[in-house]
């Protein structure tokens, strides 16, 4: 697909007025209601960007870890990290594998193939002292049902849905908002074949639109206490399909540019003959507390 995939200009707005979520909810009705309050009823080609807590407290995916059975190794790691063990467990449940350990941070391949902080576990904006929230369970799959729910609440057809988490970057201050999953549209745009500026012919070039997306919406719903857990993405109709499915975003450790830079320190990954990931680990990273 070649050109650029903006258009003259678009809008993000803040889907205000929503309550809090809690287990069950319905969220797609929930946040049509919620538009047409706010007199930005659904149209075709919107894209709503929600964040993934919302939909883990939609899911039931808050979890209380005073009821959570740890493991040795869960409470070999949560003294050494001075962090509570059911706490450890939730991580270690999440995850693959631990690839590293850094100032009582897990650094780990989770269960949806993102080398991540924590596997997404986390407590902020979660209630109750003891209660941290997990990731979705198949985020996709929480995409596209957002997509059929939004779809039947308000008619529309033709919408985009992106679940959108925050995490840090490799030598970069800061925390960006990133696509955890999306439904209804167009995740990548493709540029390779088309020519710059001066004529040379693009060979690499493909832009996530999804995770711009993300970024955008994240830039009016925050990360305290502003109580949006949704945006309205309007303008850029030409990025949502009638399909519900789109291409994922994550890749299998072999395919992607940096896995070979950080070996050995990373996870190594080599890309065997049949086509599938053929995980060649290291060492496993030094536990604190743990022996030798």
């Amino acid at each position: 697909m070649f050109g650029g995939f903006g258009m003259r200009g678009f809008q993000v707005y803040p889907v205000e007025g929503l309550p809090l979520i809690s287990c069950g909810d319905d969220l797609a009705g929930l946040t049509v209601e919620a538009l047409e309050k706010l007199g930005l009823p659904l149209r075709e080609g919107d894209i709503i960007v929600y964040s993934s807590k919302l939909v883990s407290k939609a899911e039931g995916r808050i979890v209380d870890i005073r009821g959570v059975e740890a493991s040795r190794r869960a409470k070999v790691l949560a003294a050494g990290l001075g962090r509570p063990a059911g706490f450890i467990q939730l991580v270690l449940d999440e995850s693959v594998e631990v690839l590293g350990i850094w100032d009582g941070l897990l650094i780990v391949l989770d269960k949806r193939g993102m080398v991540c902080v924590n596997a997404g576990v986390d407590k902020s904006n979660v209630e109750g002292e003891y209660s941290y929230s997990l990731l979705p369970e198949d985020p996709y799959g929480s995409a596209e049902e957002l997509l059929r729910r939004l779809r039947e609440a308000s008619g529309i057809t033709r919408l985009g849905v992106v679940l959108a988490d925050s995490a840090t970057r490799p030598f970069r201050k800061g925390m960006i908002h990133y696509a955890l999953a999306c439904a209804g549209l167009r995740s990548l745009w493709d540029y390779r074949g088309s020519s710059d500026i001066y004529g040379r012919t693009l060979r690499f070039k493909v832009s996530s639109t999804a995770d711009m997306l993300a970024c955008a919406a994240g830039l009016v719903m925050g990360e305290a206490s502003e109580k949006v857990g949704a945006a309205l993405i309007r303008g850029l109709g030409n990025l949502t399909t009638e399909d519900e499915e789109c291409e994922k975003l994550t890749v299998d450790g072999w395919q992607d540019i940096y896995h070979g830079v950080f070996q050995p320190h990373h996870r190594r990954r080599e890309a065997p003959s049949d086509g599938s990931p053929k995980p060649i680990s290291p060492s496993p990273p030094k536990i604190p507390g743990e022996r030798g």
